[in-house]
């Protein structure tokens, strides 16, 4: 099964905001979120509470907004759990980026992907370009890094696409 939701927050995203117009709230600090809460809240508890444990695999497709742009790359927490730590980094060195990198957690509770580990997933997570315009090249990042991760996991036939097999550098 391969759920995909190309946006989580809708009313956001037409507001080209990381703040829900309808509610005020980020839903990336919203996790695990309230039933009976904001929508943001609700959204939040939706995933947390049947996505999530419905998925093996959670990827965060992200991007700085209007409000910053990034260098695309792919990134991950440091968890605890080495096997988990493992899957997962060879999930984001899978996704092909030229950039990557590996981070302690310190922005506290709310993070969609910190919801999603703490629940043992394999979680990729990617910031890829902002500043409102996303060019072509990094929807090819984009499209491409999926592509392969899903290859990686086992969800897509193919064959799994290394830098060295493109002819790229390390990431």
């Amino acid at each position: 099964r391969l759920i995909l939701i190309p946006s989580l927050n809708f009313p956001a995203a037409l507001a080209a905001t990381r703040l829900s117009p309808i509610d005020g709230m980020n839903l990336n600090r919203a996790f695990p979120g309230e039933a009976e809460g904001a929508v943001t809240s609700q959204i939040a508890h939706f995933l947390t509470n049947v996505l999530f444990p419905l998925s093996d695999v959670v990827i965060d497709i992200h991007s700085g907004g209007r409000s910053m742009e990034f260098v695309p790359c792919a990134h991950m927490h440091l968890v605890a759990d080495r096997e988990q730590r493992a899957r997962m980094f060879a999930a984001m060195m899978a996704w092909g980026t030229d950039f990557a990198f590996l981070y302690a957690d310190i922005a506290g509770t709310g993070l969609l992907p910190v919801e999603a580990e703490n629940q043992g997933k394999l979680v990729v997570t990617t910031e890829l370009g902002g500043g409102e315009g996303i060019p072509a090249s990094v929807h090819r990042i984009a499209q491409g890094g999926l592509r392969n991760v899903l290859i990686h996991v086992g969800l897509l036939k193919g064959v799994e696409q290394t830098r060295a097999s493109l002819g790229k550098a390390p990431t």
